[in-house]
């Protein structure tokens, strides 16, 4: 749902969207990549590389790491 909200540029329903979806999956690896990917979109880094410590934290998986980083590459 987070997906399509971001699709139909209804940013502030995505992101609302996506952190139910936390609060349902605390290892939800999409929700937390997505909320990134808004958060890099928006002019806050800072905020997308928090979201993907806290993924990291949450599943013990480095992938958030490896996109952030292709990301900001």
């Amino acid at each position: 749902m987070g997906h399509v909200l971001l699709e139909a540029k209804k940013v502030p329903a995505a992101k609302a969207t996506l952190k139910r979806a936390l609060k349902l999956d605390v290892k939800s690896t999409e929700a937390y990549l997505m909320l990134a990917q808004v958060a890099l979109e928006s002019n806050a880094p800072d905020e997308a590389v928090q979201l993907v410590f806290d993924l990291t934290a949450a599943t013990g998986e480095p992938v958030g790491l490896k996109r952030l980083g292709g990301a900001l590459a």
